[in-house]
């Protein structure tokens, strides 16, 4: 599908039709039944095509209502062999996400790598049809549901004092000290021997937590890895495929870190200084916009929201910027380019151009109408 005919999908007239489809269909899956209060994502589907007819011209006919997974499976969209296993992930929260391949609610991710498609984050049943290995599978959920356990012992354990706006926790050798400043901000201290390192941005007192547990238990993480990350990934030879696998593994080292950089901003009388900024949510692509970006994400409990556009050979078109500046929107690009003609990569390498401090000249600002008021509450 081409930019023209995705934005077929944009206009009024396939919203109208994509509801009356619906309406018609009873919000119900037309192939195996399940409805969206099965926490499946209902798609209108076209059963099949014509030349030179758009996307909402179609007969009533020609059009049904398929689940996501069902719609995948018509498309044959996602390759059923070839799956390799990366690592499992605890999201913290059922239905914080949904499976990429059937569209239900979960709350432990298994993330599968695909040469041909990059990374897919899926639930337990699905990864176990792509990757036809059950007790992998298993093992890699039991061992989720125990970290969960003793993480969730942590945050409720008596052992934590509360003391005016203090939350403090001693064992032998370490002292941790949480500080409510406010109601979504807090700050953690962590003290062993002549060691004491700070970390601030905390939204809540629980993730504050959670960073405090991992500190004093160094092999834990809800998102262990399998693989290395130094292990490089092979990029397939097809530019476009290239750049959707590249997306993914940027879209999912931004998902595990939780955070952006906040490029300089020239436009000040002293430009601001880069930074990282503690992201609420993180999402791909919807095609829900006039402009085109890769990854959306949201800060300050949800109260800005920036799109952000990796950039690996050509520039962001005049048209887009156009575009961008209309619907006045905060924008980040991110300049990419090294990886353009790439035929491999690492989790490190993908990291270090988000992270590392000298490659923050890489982010840029496209737009930022909201930019005074953002950095005023995210100092």
């Amino acid at each position: 599908m081409d930019k023209s005919q995705i934005k077929e999908y944009h206009k009024k007239s396939w919203k109208e039709k994509r509801k009356k489809i619906l309406e018609r269909d009873n919000y119900r899956c037309q192939n195996c039944g399940r409805t969206q209060e099965d926490g499946v994502k209902l798609d209108v589907h076209h059963i099949r095509y014509f030349k030179n007819t758009k996307a909402y011209d179609y007969p009533d006919g020609i059009l049904q209502t398929l689940c996501a997974a069902c719609h995948l499976a018509e498309h044959s969209g996602i390759p059923q062999y070839g799956w390799t296993y990366e690592y499992p992930e605890d999201i913290g929260e059922f239905g914080a996400e949904q499976c990429e391949k059937c569209g239900r609610d979960f709350r432990h991710v298994h993330v599968l790598y695909h040469p041909d498609w990059g990374f897919l984050r899926v639930g337990e049943t699905c990864a176990k049809i792509l990757m036809n290995d059950i007790s992998l599978i298993e093992q890699n959920q039991k061992e989720m549901l125990e970290k969960a356990n003793k993480l969730k012992r942590f945050i409720d354990s008596p052992d934590w004092k509360h003391i005016k706006n203090l939350y403090l926790y001693k064992n032998k050798d370490n002292t941790i000290k949480i500080w409510e400043n406010s109601p979504y901000n807090f700050v953690l201290e962590y003290f062993k021997y002549d060691i004491h390192e700070k970390e601030k941005g905390f939204k809540t007192l629980n993730a504050a937590k959670e960073r405090a547990y991992e500190i004093l238990h160094p092999d834990f993480s809800t998102k262990s890895r399998i693989v290395d990350e130094a292990t490089f990934f092979d990029l397939p030879e097809n530019p476009q495929k290239r750049v959707s696998v590249l997306v993914d593994l940027f879209y999912n080292c931004i998902v595990k870190s939780k955070k952006i950089i906040r490029p300089i901003y020239p436009a000040q009388p002293e430009p601001i200084d880069a930074k990282e900024i503690i992201c609420d949510n993180v999402h791909k692509n919807k095609f829900d916009q006039k402009f085109d970006y890769d990854i959306v994400v949201s800060v300050g409990n949800g109260k800005y929201k920036c799109y952000i556009k990796f950039i690996f050979d050509q520039d962001i078109s005049q048209e887009e910027y156009l575009k961008i500046k209309e619907c006045a929107v905060n924008y980040i690009k991110v300049d990419c380019t090294s990886l353009a003609k790439r035929t491999s990569t690492s989790l490190r390498e993908i990291d270090n151009i988000l992270y590392n401090t000298r490659t923050y000249p890489n982010y840029q600002w496209v737009s930022a109408p909201t930019f005074d008021e953002w950095i005023k509450n995210n100092k």
